[in-house]
């Protein structure tokens, strides 16, 4: 198991890799946990982030994850990663709690653990309604996850979803798959007034440490989901929209 982190997300050395999924290579993941700080990436679209007049659509957020300790997992649940309404410019050092497309994290009653996804408001510390696989998933296993928040016109009606492990051959296609677990919004919480960031938590003693590799942002299923390139054009390197190392470009927000 990897040792205990600091209070904030913390760049250790090691890459996951997940098979057909193009990597970036580095030799560092990110390593979060337990309860302290929270790492805040801004998202490029003017000082507001994507808001429902000038960005309706759907966006999408993966990674590799690897849980290494479950720690107090069993005794309830708690959610590690989401789309955050906040920029840092103009958000100071407060952790975000306007959160869509959460991504969370539950006992399954024994050594494993679930993964769901929650909508998310667009007020504070609402948390929406809530899907989740039933598949247990169990310390040391490395997965590669896509999550999306849908920006709907009108109002109480956007949506998210989870994909877990998808099948490589939808790798890099212009359409999404069938997802894992998915919510929609029937008006019972305030959709989110804008997404303007992406955060790694750690808010709870509850959370599992982990390791997150080849974090990317994008607008398309393609855009997150680049395929390992055919040997002839390995070459040019691994392109993809918006890959980004967590470590050198996100911020460190305290509690």
């Amino acid at each position: 198991n990897v040792a205990s982190p600091s209070s904030w997300p913390t760049i250790v050395s090691g890459d996951l890799s997940y098979p057909g999924l193009a990597s970036s290579g580095g030799g560092g993941s990110v390593q979060f946990g337990g309860s302290g700080a929270s790492a805040l990436m801004n998202l490029t679209a003017g000082s507001t982030g994507f808001t429902p007049g000038n960005g309706a659509g759907t966006y999408y957020y993966s990674f590799a994850l690897q849980l290494t300790d479950l720690g107090t997992l069993s005794s309830g649940s708690s959610f590690f990663a989401g789309f955050t309404k906040v920029g840092s410019h103009n958000n100071g050092f407060n952790t975000p709690t306007s959160v869509g497309a959460r991504l969370y994290v539950q006992s399954d009653g024994g050594a494993g653990y679930q993964l769901g996804i929650a909508l998310g408001s667009g007020d504070n510390n609402v948390i929406g309604p809530q899907a989740y696989d039933s598949t247990s998933r169990y310390v040391g296993d490395t997965l590669f996850l896509v999550g999306s928040y849908t920006i709907k016109a009108g109002a109480g009606n956007d949506e998210t979803a989870l994909w877990i492990n998808p099948d490589v051959s939808t790798f890099g296609a212009e359409l999404a798959p069938a997802a894992t677990v998915s919510v929609v919004n029937g008006n019972s919480v305030t959709d989110m007034q804008r997404l303007a960031s992406f955060t790694i938590f750690q808010n709870s003693v509850n959370e599992p440490t982990g390791l997150i590799d080849d974090l990317r942002i994008g607008l398309s299923w393609a855009d997150v989901t680049p395929p390992i390139p055919e040997p002839a054009s390995a070459a040019l390197g691994v392109v993809g929209w918006a890959i980004v190392w967590l470590g050198a470009r996100a911020r460190r927000q305290s509690r």
